[in-house]
């Protein structure tokens, strides 16, 4: 585990990251910096094999010092002093042999939101997020526990112009994809049309959607079909069928 001086641990970009699932992500990273671990003695045990693995001992304390530290949040009893990660350049995760898959987020602010899509992109193997670095969730304790340790895995990208990065993703042969509830075709369909084309989905925020700017980036619009009486999805949800759909789209029509 990483270890830095004291005073270090307490400039800007520090912040105590919490949840099992989350702290043992952060433990096994070896590209992210660490601080002091506190653990319920249960919670210790739990991460047991992971804390022999890494070579850390943690101090065992009770949840009236977690709430102290965190205020009401659901902790787990395992909270970890973690400096924020450095994102990696676009082109860099869009060059990688093998990305084949990217999720971009147009002014979703939500941490919980944004971490719920992480946690999607995780499991279905996605390259890399990448979001603005205005009018978009940073990276905090909130987003790393919706993300159940997702952060740690998943590229989260920052950019500063959405537009201009939308257009260096079909320059290096992405096929660009808005999702937009008003679509004339479906999802499903333009991603089997691409196929094996590398893709990037865009997704708006849930209040507005798309901006006009990022749809005009785009090389197709598509919605999620649905027959139900709820006439939308959250956004999380629609990110998790778009992934799904990124994954098996060689065997759609």
């Amino acid at each position: 585990m990483t270890r830095r001086p004291k005073q270090d641990c307490q400039s800007p970009g520090w912040y105590w990251l919490y949840g099992l699932h989350a702290v043992e992500a952060a433990l096994l990273n070896q590209d992210r910096n660490k601080g002091d671990l506190l653990c319920t003695r249960n919670a210790a045990y739990r991460l047991g094999p992971v804390l022999e693995k890494v070579r850390v001992q943690p101090t065992i304390s009770n949840r009236a010092k977690f709430t102290a530290v965190l205020g009401d949040v659901v902790h787990q009893g395992a909270v970890l002093h973690v400096q924020q990660l450095t994102p990696p350049r676009l082109a860099t995760i869009a060059r990688q042999p093998g990305c084949r898959s990217i999720l971009v987020l147009d002014q979703i602010t939500d941490p919980r939101n944004v971490g719920a899509i992480m946690r999607s992109a995780g499991a279905f193997g996605t390259s890399a997020m990448i979001t603005q670095w205005r009018h978009a969730a940073p990276e905090t304790a909130v987003l790393a526990k919706a993300a159940s340790g997702g952060l740690e895995h998943i590229p989260y990208v920052r950019v500063r112009n959405l537009s201009r990065a939308l257009d260096f993703l079909r320059g290096e042969g992405f096929v660009v994809i808005g999702l937009e509830s008003r679509a004339a075709r479906s999802l499903a369909s333009v991603m089997g049309e691409q196929a094996p084309a590398p893709l990037a989905v865009v997704l708006g925020s849930e209040d507005r959607g798309l901006r006009q700017g990022t749809r005009e980036h785009c090389d197709h619009l598509a919605a999620i079909r649905h027959t139900g009486p709820i006439p939308s999805l959250n956004v999380s949800n629609a990110a998790a069928i778009a992934l799904s759909l990124m994954g098996g789209r060689a065997n759609l029509s």
